[in-house]
C-alpha cells in the first residue's frame, strides 16, 4: 500500500499520518487470514529536541527525513509506514507467517537506522526505542493494538533498551496502567463518569454567566482519579472522543433540564486538541444540541490555546465550522501558548481565559499582574470577553474587576460542584442568576 497519496499525510516526510496509519492497520488486521499475523513496530526517535537546539532545526529534519527514508529501504511492497508523531514512526507489516516476525524486523530497522548520520559538516548517530506487537497474539483490533505498542514504547524509553515487546510488558509496572484504561473505557461505555460544574461570574453585575461542565471519574473500588490522570489514558489511547461526546451530551441534558429554575443558563465543554482533526466535529455537536433542544449560544467550547497554536490551520477551519452553528467558542488557558497576535486576530473565538498561573499570585508579583492587565487589554482590543481563571480570594477578585477584567471562574467565586448542589449554592452566595446570562450568551 503507497501511503505517499494519502490525504492524511505528514509534510515534512509525505508519510501517512496518525490517523492514516490508525485507517490503514484497521483495514489489515480487518482483511488478515487465520493463521496470519499483522505485526505493529513503533518507532521514537530521541532526543530530538535537544538536536535541535543544539545543532539546528534543519538538521533535526534532515534526521527525520533520513530515518524515515532508511525505514522505507528495510520494507517489503506491502508493509506500510507512517509518522504517527513529532518523533515517532509506526511501521505496519501485514500477513506475516509467525509471531516472530515483527521482532525480527525490528531488529533489521535497528541495525538499519542506527547507523551515523551525516549532515554537512555534522555527525549524528541516532538514538532510538523500538515497540514491537502483533496482531492477534497481543491484540485483536487496531485500536488495541496501537495502545500496546505505546505501553511497550513507554516500558523501552523508561528502561533504556533498544527494543521492547508488548507481550514483555503483561508482568510489568505498566499492567496497572493497561487494566486503568481498559476500566476508563468501560467507564465510558457504561456512563459510569459524572459531571461537576463550576460557575463563571460577571464581576460588574454580580450575574452567573455559565457553569463548566467537568468530567470525574472514581474506580469501582472508590478511588478518585485525578482529572489529567485519565485525560491523558483518554489522549494516548484514542478514547477522547467517546469521553467527549459522552461529556457533551450529559452538560447539554443538565443544561435543557436547568433552564426551567436557570432560565438562561450557559453550559462550557472542553475540547481536547485531537478533536479539532475530527472531520465530523461540527456535525456531532450540532446533533447534540438538537437532541437535547439547546440553544447554540447556550454552549461554549473552549478550546487551549496551545491545542491551537500547535495546528493552526486545521484548527482554525474546525473553529469557523463550530462558529457557523452559534456555539460560543473561548481560548482556554490563555498565555501560555505563544499565540502569534497575527493569528490571534484570525482566530474566530468569543473569549479569552487567562491561565490560572498568571492570576493566583498576580497580588504579589508585579509581572504576573502586567501579564493579566495586558491580556484584558488585549481582549478589549479585539472585543472579546476576558475571564480570569484561577482567583482564591475576595482581593483578587476585586483587583480583577478594578483592571477591567469581565469575568471571573475560580475557588473565590464556587467550587466545581455536582449539578445537584447549584441552587443550595446560589442560594448562600452573593452571586445570582438574572439577565446577565442571556447578555453574556448572545455578546
Amino acid at each position: 500500500m503507497d501511503t505517499d497519496s494519502t490525504p492524511h499525510s505528514d509534510a515534512l516526510t509525505r508519510l501517512a499520518d496518525r490517523d492514516g496509519c490508525r485507517r490503514a492497520l484497521d483495514a489489515c488486521v480487518s482483511c488478515s487470514r487465520g493463521g496470519e499475523v499483522v505485526g505493529l513496530v513503533v518507532v521514537k526517535l530521541k532526543r530530538l529536541r535537544d538536536i535541535n537546539l543544539e545543532l539546528g532545526y534543519d538538521l533535526g529534519d534532515a534526521l527525520i527525513a533520513e530515518i524515515a527514508s532508511r525505514l522505507k529501504s528495510c520494507l517489503r511492497p506491502t508493509d506500510i509506514l507512517a509518522r504517527t508523531g513529532s518523533t515517532e514512526f509506526a511501521v505496519i507489516l501485514p500477513a506475516l507467517p509467525g509471531t516472530g516476525v515483527p521482532l525480527l524486523a525490528a531488529q533489521k530497522f535497528l541495525r538499519r537506522c542506527i547507523e551515523p548520520f551525516k549532515f554537512h559538516d555534522r555527525r549524528v548517530k541516532p538514538s532510538l526505542s523500538f515497540a514491537v506487537s502483533a496482531c492477534p497474539q497481543d491484540a485483536t483490533t487496531a485500536e488495541l493494538l496501537l495502545r500496546h505498542s505505546d505501553v511497550a514504547l513507554r516500558q523501552a524509553c523508561r528502561t533504556g533498551r533498544e527494543i521492547v515487546s508488548f507481550s514483555e510488558c503483561e508482568s510489568s509496572e505498566d499492567r496497572p496502567d493497561i487494566q486503568m484504561e481498559r476500566a476508563f473505557e468501560a467507564a465510558i461505555k457504561q456512563s459510569d463518569l459524572v459531571l461537576h460544574f463550576q460557575p463563571k461570574v460577571d464581576l460588574d453585575t454580580g450575574f452567573v454567566t455559565g457553569l463548566e461542565a467537568l468530567s470525574r471519574w472514581s474506580t469501582d473500588d472508590g478511588q478518585s482519579v485525578p482529572p489529567d490522570r485519565f485525560i491523558r489514558l483518554a489522549e494516548r489511547n484514542g478514547l477522547i472522543l467517546p469521553l467527549t461526546l459522552w461529556s457533551l451530551d450529559a452538560a447539554l441534558r443538565e443544561c435543557q433540564s436547568w433552564q426551567s429554575t436557570l432560565p438562561g443558563v450557559s453550559v462550557a465543554v472542553n475540547l481536547s486538541a485531537s478533536l479539532l482533526a475530527e472531520p465530523e466535529l461540527a456535525d456531532i455537536v450540532r446533533q447534540a444540541l438538537t437532541l437535547w433542544d439547546v440553544p447554540a449560544e447556550l454552549l461554549t467550547l473552549e478550546i487551549t490555546e496551545s491545542a491551537v497554536m500547535s495546528h493552526v490551520e486545521s484548527s482554525l477551519d474546525a473553529l469557523r465550522r463550530l462558529r457557523k452553528l452559534g456555539v460560543r467558542l473561548a481560548l482556554d488557558d490563555f498565555g501560555t501558548g505563544y499565540s502569534s497576535l497575527a493569528y490571534l486576530k484570525k482566530l474566530p473565538v468569543d473569549e479569552l481565559k487567562i491561565d490560572r498561573i498568571f492570576v493566583a499570585d498576580m497580588l504579589s508579583n508585579d509581572e504576573d499582574r502586567c501579564i493579566v492587565q495586558a491580556v484584558i487589554d488585549l481582549a478589549r482590543n479585539f472585543e472579546l470577553t476576558v475571564v480570569s481563571e484561577g482567583p482564591e480570594d475576595e482581593a483578587t477578585l476585586d483587583a480583577l474587576s478594578l483592571m477591567g477584567c469581565a469575568q471571573a471562574q475560580g475557588y473565590a467565586v464556587g467550587r466545581p460542584m455536582p449539578a445537584e448542589a447549584i441552587i443550595g449554592w446560589l442560594a448562600s452566595s452573593r452571586w445570582e442568576i438574572g439577565a446577565g446570562l442571556s447578555r453574556a450568551a448572545s455578546t
